[in-house]
């Protein structure tokens, strides 16, 4: 595999291109449809629906990193901002930051400066991406994580380096911290890279650093749950309750289809949502066995109807149910919903047209094929949600494959492309010579 091309001038120009661009859609969102971060809660549009799980969350990751913001107003800025106001440009940060990523990871995973445009672009103006700026739920802080490890696992496969590598290995652990159904994706992307280490110079060392970055962000939630529970975190049990969630006789495989009251009984739900209780979960590894083999093909249409609630965030094709304004205060116009029904289709053909064509790149963007796959199969394994919080952090991957179908298509750029050759050394940037006396 040739070396990646250095960042030239034109490159740093594009970046801060993108992260402008993206950092003004999202303040000129907040300032127009949230009172500039100052509505309510509950008044904003929401493209994130709040689950209403059977199961007690157990990744403290969003719930700290909101303490954090909220204590440091509270002790430097309380006569300046309030708490929702600084969570929310936060976001608008994170929001600029995770479309710069787009175009690292593009542009280095497919060796082509306008196809990482096109990525960075295409985030910055994601209606989804740009709505949940103005929300309080985890979708923005998850997103920008999962851009962050997809770029630096990118580099790091690529060229190696100390420090990449461990950023790698941290980001990915922050991930699963914020979202306890990312952990498989995380635990697949680190074997990759071990692998992956094995073709680099002083790759073993890499690896242990990547390996240690992981451990060392997970191990003190580890221990505090130890500590707490005298337990380990129960992570497996944990994820056979959310199996059974979605494989139940009630169960829909988009949102709960009954009162999970009315399913368990009181005394048992009861029992299940006590977080003292570290047993709790083992019965339903038995229910969830049990329902598979006695309903099959029940089962394979929950999964089916799973698959498509994650990508679409509802049951149909209809223009409606993109997006709740049953609450918000300051209504979008009419055209909202008919760009967000185009937006969402558009990327999701685009990108999967660009997940076909990315084959021949697999070696360079092989941490982008992991996520597209392993990022949803939690849910499709259990159960999806309506509207677009599940999904949401998968939107910049989908749109990096989506600006490589664009590049495809294009004449000149796209031969190269779908034959995966890299750029020819006269068509690589590099720095005039220096003249001889």
């Amino acid at each position: 595999m040739a070396a990646a091309r250095r960042f030239s001038l034109l490159d740093w120009l594009l970046f801060l291109l993108v992260l402008v661009a993206a950092g003004g859609a999202r303040t000129w969102y907040l300032c127009e449809y949230a009172d500039c971060g100052l509505a309510p809660r509950n008044a904003v549009l929401h493209v994130q629906a709040t689950t209403e799980s059977v199961i007690p969350p157990v990744a403290p990751g969003y719930r700290v990193c909101h303490d954090l913001i909220e204590q440091s107003v509270e002790q430097y800025a309380a006569d300046q901002m309030e708490s929702r106001q600084a969570i929310r440009w936060f976001h608008v940060v994170l929001g600029a930051l995770t479309a710069g990523f787009c175009f690292l990871l593009a542009r280095r995973a497919f060796t082509s400066s306008f196809v990482g445009l096109l990525a960075g672009l295409f985030y910055a103006a994601d209606p989804f991406a740009v709505i949940a700026t103005g929300e309080m739920g985890d979708g923005v802080l998850v997103g920008f994580l999962l851009m962050l490890a997809l770029a630096l696992g990118a580099r790091a496969g690529q060229q190696g380096g100390a420090l990449t590598s461990y950023l790698y290995g941290l980001s990915l652990a922050g991930l699963s911290l914020l979202r306890l159904a990312t952990a498989p994706f995380a635990v697949v992307a680190i074997l990759w890279f071990l692998l992956r280490s094995r073709e680099l110079k002083f790759g073993w060392f890499y690896a242990i650093l990547a390996f240690l970055g992981f451990i060392s962000g997970l191990a003190p939630w580890g221990v505090q749950t130890y500590q707490d529970r005298h337990a380990p975190p129960p992570v497996v049990d944990a994820a056979w309750a959310r199996i059974w969630e979605g494989n139940n006789p009630a169960a829909t495989g988009g949102p709960m289809g009954a009162d999970p009251v009315e399913i368990l009984g009181p005394n048992r739900y009861k029992t299940l949502q006590d977080a003292t209780r570290t047993d709790r979960y083992e019965e339903f590894t038995e229910d969830v066995l049990k329902e598979v083999s006695e309903r099959p093909f029940e089962t394979v249409q929950r999964r089916v109807v799973a698959t498509w609630y994650f990508f679409t965030g509802k049951g149909d094709f209809s223009r409606t149910g993109l997006i709740d304004m049953s609450r918000a205060t300051m209504l979008p116009p009419e055209w909202v919903p008919d760009a967000l029904y185009c937006t969402l289709f558009g990327m999701l053909f685009l990108a999967l047209i660009g997940w076909r064509w990315s084959y021949v790149w697999r070696h360079q963007s092989m941490p982008l094929q992991l996520a597209v796959f392993w990022i949803p199969l939690p849910y499709i394994l259990s159960h999806a949600d309506r509207l677009h919080g599940l999904r949401l952090p998968l939107d910049g991957p989908l749109l990096c494959l989506a600006a490589l179908t664009i590049g495809c298509v294009l004449p000149g750029l796209g031969g190269r492309l779908l034959r995966g050759e890299e750029p020819a050394a006269e068509e690589e940037e590099s720095p005039p010579p220096l003249a001889t006396p």
